[in-house]
C-alpha cells in the first residue's frame, strides 16, 4: 500500500480543577452532663461522575489502524490554563516518523536534533522510552488517542467514544474536520486539510490543554 505523511500527537495530563470550602455552623454546645445527640446523616445527593474523558479509556482497536507511513513537523502550543497548571511555557518545534499497520503503532519523535521519546503499541499493550527532560504530563495514550483520531475510520471512532459522547465528521472539498462532544463539552477535535503535496492538520485537545499545528509532507 502506497506510504502517506500523516500527525504526531503529544498530549498532557488534564489540568485544574479546584474545590470550594463551605463553612459549617459550629454544633450547639450540650448541656452539663448531656452526652451530645448523634445526628443521622442524610443520604447524601451524588450526581453521578461524568463519564471519563482520559485517553486511556477512549482508544480504539490498533487493529482498525491504516498501513501507512506518517512524517511530521509539530508545533504545540498550551492554554492559559494548562500554562497556569506549570505546564511549559516554550516546547520546540518536534519532528516525528510514524509507522501505522493494523495491530501496530511505532513512533519516535526527536527535538533540536535529539530523539526524546520512543512509542511501540500493539495488542498486548503500550511501552515508551523517553528523555528525563521530556515533560512528564506527555503521555503515550494521548499521543496515540489524538493520532488515531485523525486517522482511524470514523465507525471505529464512533464505537470507541460511544459512552462518553459523540463524534462528528464533516468533509468540505480538500478539508476534513472530526469533533468529539460529551454532552455539551466539546472535548477534542481535529482538522485536516489536504494541499498539493502536504497536509495541515490541526488539533486541539481542551481536556488536555493543547493547540498542535502540524505539517506534514508527503
Amino acid at each position: 500500500m502506497t506510504a502517506r505523511r500523516t500527525l504526531l500527537l503529544l498530549a498532557l495530563l488534564p489540568f485544574g480543577g479546584g474545590c470550594s470550602l463551605l463553612r459549617e455552623a459550629p454544633p450547639k454546645a450540650a448541656a452539663q452532663g448531656e452526652r451530645p445527640a448523634t445526628e443521622r446523616a442524610e443520604p447524601s445527593k451524588r450526581k453521578p461522575s461524568p463519564p471519563s474523558l482520559r485517553a486511556e479509556t477512549l482508544l480504539a482497536p490498533l487493529d482498525d489502524a491504516p498501513e501507512m507511513l506518517l512524517e511530521q513537523e509539530i508545533r504545540v502550543q498550551m492554554s492559559a490554563k494548562a500554562l497556569a497548571a506549570g505546564a511549559p511555557a516554550h516546547i520546540p518545534t518536534l519532528r516525528a516518523m510514524v509507522m501505522l499497520a493494523p495491530g501496530r503503532i511505532s513512533a519516535v519523535v526527536s527535538a533540536m536534533g535529539l530523539t526524546v521519546w520512543r512509542i511501540e503499541a500493539d495488542r498486548s499493550g503500550i511501552r515508551e522510552t523517553r528523555r528525563p527532560e521530556l515533560d512528564p504530563r506527555i503521555r503515550a495514550a494521548d499521543f496515540i488517542h489524538d493520532l488515531q483520531f485523525t486517522y482511524w475510520p470514523l465507525k471505529s471512532l464512533e464505537a470507541a467514544h460511544a459512552a462518553v459522547g459523540k463524534v462528528v465528521e464533516k468533509e468540505t472539498g480538500a478539508t476534513r474536520r472530526r469533533e468529539l462532544w460529551s454532552g455539551s463539552e466539546f472535548a477534542l477535535l481535529s482538522v485536516a486539510t489536504r494541499a498539493a503535496n502536504r497536509t495541515l492538520i490541526t488539533v486541539e485537545n481542551r481536556r488536555a490543554g493543547y493547540c498542535l499545528q502540524i505539517e506534514s509532507v508527503p
